[in-house]
Order: C-alpha cells, then structure tokens, then sequence
C-alpha cells in the first residue's frame, strides 16, 4: 500500500513539475540533420562550434534575443581580481537558468575532462547565474551535468550522429519550459536534503508556515507576471481549427468567454457560408436535441451575428418561424428572443428537454459534492491538464481541480440529455412531451429527497467551495439563467435590445422578478427596488405550476 501510494505521489509529481513535448517542426529537424552531416569538425574553431552548431540548437530548443526565453553571451562575471565570461547563458524571464561552454572539437573530440567541466562550474556557481545545469558541447557530442547531483559523469550526452534521434531527451532538460520545471524540481530537491536530517518536528511545522507565507506573497506577483505575459491565442486558434459538429455539440452547449465565443461563432459563420443547409439544421433540428440553456444563448448570438452580416437563410425549422415575415434569419431572432424569455412557454418539447438539463445539473452537483472521491477524476484531469496543455494559454492558467469537477457536470448533463431524448421519442422523433414531463417530475423528488437526507447541503456546498459562476442551484428555481443570459447577448445588439424594450416589456418585468440584473439595469430598476417573482410565476415557468416542488427545493437550497 504505501509503495502504490508513493508511485501515485511520483507520477503526480511528473505531472505537476513537468511537462510534455510538443513535436519538433519539420524546418527544426533540418537543422538539425544539417548539423549531423557535419563532416569535418576537427577543422573547426571554437567559434565555429558557437555559431554554426551551438546557436542553432538554442534557436531550436526555442531561445531568442529580446524574447521571454533569452540568450545571453559572454556576460561578465566577477571572480575576486578575475572577470571571467561564459559562452552562453539561457534566461528565462530574465532569470539565468543554465550555461553552455563551446569547446574546440580538435582538443576534446567529444570527451570532457576536469578542465573543461571546472570551467563551467566556476560560472555555474556565479551568484548571479546559480544554475544547477551545465552544458559542454565541441560539436561532437553535447554533454549536459546536474553540478548538484553529480558531477563524475553527465545526466545526459548527445553525439552528433544520434543528434536527431535523441533531441528530445535534450529538449526535456533545456527547452524553457522543461529548464524552469526543473528548477521547481530542484526547489522540492533541496527541500528533501535539508528536511531529511530534521530533529525537531515543531520546526517542520514552522518551516511549512515560513515557506507558506512566502508562497502566499507570490499570488500577486503571479498575477502581475500573467498580465505581462503577450497575450497567447492557443485558445482562439483552437476553436478556428475545428469542424462544426464537434463546435455545436460540445462548445455550444457551454456557457463560453466572450473571445471563445465570438471565435466559435466566426468559425461557424464561416462553415454556415459554405453548407447553410447542413449546419443550421445540426443546431436548429426539426425536434429538440440535446441542450442547455447555455446552448440557446450561444445559438440566439450566433443567428445576431448572421442577421448583422446580411447573410439571409434559407431554411429554419417550424418551431423558429413567424408567419408572414419574409426575411427568415430576422424571423428566426424574433422568434428565439421570444422563446428564450419566456422559457420556451410556446415549445414545450423544447422547454421540457432544458428543464431537464438543469435539473440534471444539480442532481450532478449534489452527487460531486458529497461523493467521497468526486474529486478524484477531476485532480487527475488537472494533473493531465498542467503536463499536456500549453503553458500560457487561458485554459492553462485558470485550470485547477475544482473546475474540472465543473467540466465533469457538464458532461453528466449531456449524457443524461441524450439518454432522456431517447426515452421520450416516438416513432417519428418526435418528442413524446407529458411522458417526459413525468420523468422530470420524479427527477424534482429525487432531487428532494437526496438534499433532505443530506444535513444541511448548503454549507457543505459552501466549504467545498468549487468557485462557480453559473448558478446552478437556483437556476429554474427562483431564476431565469437563459432569460438573463440571452438579454445579456442581445445588449450587444443596439437593434434587438430595442425590440425586446417595444415589443417585450412584460416579459422583461418577469425577468426581473427572476433575478435579473440585466433586466433591472436596462429598466433602471436598483437591487432594493426589485420585486421578488412569487412562487406561483416560479412554479408556472420551471415546474408546471407545482407551486410545492418550487418551495421545497428553494428552501432545501436555502441562501443559493
């Protein structure tokens, strides 16, 4: 038991102070092939070795002057009377994190002495360079040693015919992000060594609080080195390379930034100028598919988006009409408005299909809260996410355990939305609406009767604390989350925030009562002016009137 424990606490450790390599371009292995073709190196000098095999690795390994990941050469050091230069030191942030000494290929031949490696050390151990790694290359072969874990023979050694096949052992020591990982490392390293003779257990304790408050006092340094940083557009570029069916069936149905989701809407618009028919009707079937509420608001945005471009469509299904309006994309707004502010009161296999999808929602919640190893998976999606996901993208930044327990709801609820449309379908595809208004009415008492058997769900909900935004306990109870979030698209919209003010002023009146401030601040009403919707609107918009079910559940969630 503890040897799986450990190797659990070891792979975890590669995964959090490690990371995984992306492929080598194919004009960087040509490089590197010319490198290896490299016939006569014995003629070479010393600067030979620099310019023509060592600088291009280091462009290779992905260092570059006036950037994150920097090359300093020749850099004066003072040693007592002496000064003393290296070849090159390798900065990150402008923090030096390693050195390379070129060697003539005539004198070495790709076997490194006590000279040579004494002379790297010297700057190795420079206060101002503090490097643990240290690299000697003559063009023969390219030798990397850890000066803090031994130094009677490399950790690693390249030779320059293997130069190709064996890169990528060297970019997971030097590459930027695999050197300041390993400096991480060393860090933990240099814990072990010093706590390893420790006598005093109260010390321990006092030692975890030192370096504890120190860590504290890096979050916002952390958060001034973020917003330095140049904007990365991993996660917008990823979103133009996709195709339409993995966009509408697993980002639509997401509550999106507002960058992704203009990104996902101009790659569709783009597909949608291409294929109208194909894609519109994946997102606007003839019968509900499966859906949240997120769903609707992304789709309401993206028909905004065609309308305000002048791309006219072709077809919409029934549901999304409006007799006698001629311009069928302007109709198809309209009508989406309309349903999306009331709760789909005029489509009810559509309302019972998103009706279901919240519910769904905080059944999950309530099962990954209270689940003794609920938070497992997610620790483990994380730990996947840290090693693989590109470091300065916004995914990477913001990932932890407790929103990849969030990401987990969002796939119970698409699992069960599938599921629950397949139960309900007639033979035509159609969806059989009073039988599934059934089985959410039992998915209402369950939701019941698992908060009543759990003491006080709200505060263990509290001191899980997953840090969500979507408010998934008192959505389709007390509050309208797809009214509010599709008047918050429409605000973007100077045109249809008009339509809603003329056309739909009752309906925006019952969007405040449900919780809304984007109702309230379009009416200018303040939080303390605002009515309370009672039960009775409650029950008619989210439980077909059963008054009983609205009371139990907002009391059972009391505060949410």
């Amino acid at each position: 038991m503890i040897d799986a424990t450990m190797a659990r606490r070891d792979i975890e450790t590669m995964l959090m102070l490690g990371k995984a390599l992306d492929p080598v371009s194919p004009d960087a292995l040509n490089i590197l092939r010319d490198i290896e073709q490299f016939a006569d190196l014995d003629s070479y000098t010393e600067q030979d070795v620099r310019e023509e095999i060592i600088a291009p690795i280091l462009r290779v390994l992905g260092y570059r002057k006036e950037s994150m990941f920097s090359v300093e050469r020749e850099i004066t050091l003072h040693f007592a009377e002496k000064r003393l230069k290296p070849d090159y030191s390798l900065t990150l942030w402008e923090e030096h994190f390693w050195i390379v000494e070129a060697k003539r290929p005539s004198v070495t031949r790709g076997q490194f002495g006590y000279s040579q490696l004494r002379q790297a050390l010297e700057y190795a151990v420079h206060p101002e360079i503090n490097a643990a790694l240290l690299v000697l290359c003559d063009g023969h072969a390219i030798e990397v040693f850890d000066r803090e874990y031994r130094l009677d023979e490399p950790i690693l050694r390249v030779e320059q015919p293997n130069l190709v096949r064996d890169f990528d052992q060297l970019r997971a020591l030097l590459s930027p992000f695999q050197a300041w990982f390993f400096q991480k490392r060393r860090v933990v390293r240099m814990i072990d060594k010093v706590l390893d003779r420790e006598f005093n257990i109260e010390r321990i304790k006092e030692f975890e609080q030192l370096v504890s408050r120190r860590i504290l006092g890096k979050e916002q340094r952390a958060i001034e080195n973020m917003r330095a940083l140049p904007r990365s557009d991993y996660d917008l570029c990823y979103f133009d390379s996709l195709d339409s069916v993995t966009l509408i069936e697993t980002h639509l149905p997401l509550v999106n930034s507002w960058p992704k989701l203009e990104a996902i809407t101009n790659n569709l618009i783009k597909q949608i100028s291409q294929n109208q028919f194909r894609i519109i009707y994946q997102i606007f079937s003839d019968s509900p598919r499966v859906l949240t509420d997120a769903y609707i608001i992304n789709s309401l945005y993206l028909l905004m988006r065609l309308e305000e471009r002048g791309l006219s469509l072709n077809w919409t299904p029934s549901w999304l009409k409006i007799n006698n309006e001629v311009d069928q994309g302007s109709g198809a707004v309209k009508k989406l408005i309309r349903l999306a502010l009331t709760s789909f009161a005029e489509a009810p296999d559509w309302q019972v299909t998103l009706l279901h999808a919240t519910a769904i929602r905080r059944l999950a919640k309530i099962l990954v809260t209270v689940s003794p190893d609920g938070g497992q998976a997610a620790r483990r999606t994380h730990l996947l996410q840290r090693f693989f996901g590109e470091e300065l993208c916004f995914s990477q930044q913001v990932s932890s355990p407790t929103r990849h327990s969030l990401y987990l709801l969002d796939n119970m609820v698409r699992a069960a939305c599938h599921r629950f449309l397949a139960s309900h379908r007639d033979e035509n595809g159609r969806v059989r609406v009073e039988s599934a208004r059934q089985e959410l009415r039992l998915t209402w008492q369950c939701e019941i009767q698992l908060l009543e058997a759990i003491p006080n769900y709200p505060t263990l909900m509290r001191e899980r604390d997953f840090g969500e935004m979507h408010p998934t306990e008192s959505a389709n109870v007390r509050y309208d989350c797809l009214g509010h979030g599709a008047l918050c698209v429409i605000d973007r919209f100077p045109r249809w925030k008009n339509f809603v003010l003329e056309t739909l002023r009752p309906e925006l009146d019952t969007l405040v009562e449900l919780g809304s401030w984007q109702a309230r601040q379009w009416l200018g009403i303040s939080l303390d002016e605002a009515p309370v919707a009672a039960d009775s609107i409650c029950a008619g918009r989210f439980f077909f009137g059963d008054e009983n079910t609205v009371q139990k559940l907002a009391a059972l969630y009391k505060s949410f």
